[in-house]
């Protein structure tokens, strides 16, 4: 007996006709593209509004040096490339050195490409009322 739900297979043809940051642009999330040394390579229009940074002044620059609170996310971004997992945190109070106050939930991801070796995928979503972890809770694994 069939369900009313087929499994459709993706066609590439489909997001052949969009551009990747037309799609990125549209997402609610933010999203950062780091290079091996942390510095951004990409950010999204939700990124920029959320740190209320424009991504031409992120580009290239060390993510770390935008930050009021650096420390959980290098820490978070040494363990994902050491490890190749996605690793998740929090920053509370001012993320970023010019954002009003917020409290901002992230992940960040390992992406391994062929020409550099890889790069960090940095996810931002901007949160009013999140729980802040305790000072040895704020990193851990995004799975669990």
């Amino acid at each position: 007996m069939r369900s009313g739900f087929e499994h459709v297979p993706r066609e590439s043809s489909v997001l052949a006709d969009f551009d990747a940051g037309d799609l990125l642009d549209a997402l609610s999330l933010g999203v950062i593209v780091l290079d091996l040394q942390l510095c951004a390579v990409y950010a999204n229009v939700q990124a920029e509004d959320l740190l209320a940074i424009p991504a031409a002044r992120l580009r290239g620059r060390p993510l770390a040096s935008f930050l009021s609170q650096p420390q959980p996310f290098l820490h978070a971004a040494e363990r994902a490339l050491k490890s190749g997992e996605t690793m998740a945190f929090h920053l509370s109070g001012c993320a970023a050195r010019s954002a009003d106050e917020a409290t901002l939930s992230l992940r960040v991801a390992p992406l391994r490409d062929q020409l550099s070796g890889g790069h960090l995928l940095l996810e931002l979503c901007g949160t009013r009322s999140l729980p802040v972890a305790a000072e040895g809770d704020s990193q851990r694994p995004a799975g669990s």
